[in-house]
């Protein structure tokens, strides 16, 4: 034994893959199939043309009888003329009267070997695996079709979401722009008003009607609001508190001493 052989002896061999086993029946069922397809091409027989006189044919045919009527009734017959006329008479009024007449020759099939019953199975394996592979192609190529047709549905209904979103979002962005400009202008309606009552002017809605005179501590009041809202903490950090303590101090002046006649007044040069 030499090195080559000894390589080719141990070189892993690939598995050949196990027939399945066709059952008898299966095989017995296609073997029928083909024999109603043989017989299929032999229904139609052999002719009888050449087991008739055909010379007797010809004169039942100058009788205006058919090929197929003459034919067939010297066939049935004795094979004479008259004889032939008398069936003509007797059975011109079968519904099959003017049908050709064919031999049809059955020829037993021989029942196969275990050898030819072995390759018919083989076939027949081979002829499934076909049809499964061939419906496993087209079953593999409408899943692919269905995956992309879904794929693209989703696709575009998210991209309808997507805008719908949009759509939304630029909606509440414009109410909200819309609140703010509302809120601001009550805001601003209130500190004209506001300004007007500190300045001591009167303010109406139809601007024909004077506002009645407040008291003087719903005054104060109103007063130190509008300071609050004017110099808010996070605009003017500081100013509305040191405004509120100067006037403590005022306030607290007078009521220690309220004939003092510099307590009652407030000099607006005072920084």
């Amino acid at each position: 034994i030499n090195s080559h052989q000894i390589m080719e002896s141990t070189e892993p061999k690939e598995e050949e893959k196990p027939v399945e086993e066709v059952p008898m029946e299966d095989v017995e069922k296609k073997e029928e199939e083909e024999n109603k397809e043989e017989g299929k091409e032999q229904l139609e027989g052999e002719s009888i043309s050449p087991m008739v006189n055909q010379e007797l044919v010809q004169q039942l045919l100058d009788m205006f009888f058919t090929k197929a009527v003459a034919e067939k009734s010297l066939f049935l017959t004795n094979g004479t003329v008259e004889a032939a006329i008398e069936w003509i008479e007797q059975h011109q009024n079968d519904p099959d009267f003017e049908e050709e007449l064919r031999i049809v020759k059955k020829e037993e099939k021989k029942k196969l070997t275990q050898e030819e019953a072995k390759l018919k199975a083989i076939e027949l394996q081979k002829e499934l695996r076909k049809k499964r592979e061939e419906k496993e192609k087209q079953l593999a190529e409408e899943q692919e079709k269905n995956r992309m047709r879904m794929a693209k549905e989703m696709a575009l209904a998210k991209k309808e979401m997507e805008e719908s979103q949009k759509k939304r979002d630029m909606e509440a962005r414009m109410r909200e722009k819309k609140e703010t400009e509302k809120a601001k202008r009550e805001m601003l309606e209130k500190l004209r008003r506001d300004k007007e009552e500190r300045f001591g002017k009167k303010f109406s809605a139809g601007g024909s009607a004077p506002i009645q005179e407040k008291p003087p501590l719903e005054i104060a009041q109103q007063g130190l609001k509008t300071i609050k809202t004017l110099y808010s903490e996070d605009r003017n950090p500081g100013v509305a508190v040191t405004c509120i303590k100067t006037l403590r101090a005022y306030g607290n002046n007078l009521l220690k001493d309220p004939t003092n006649e510099k307590f009652r007044k407030i000099n607006k040069n005072n920084e």
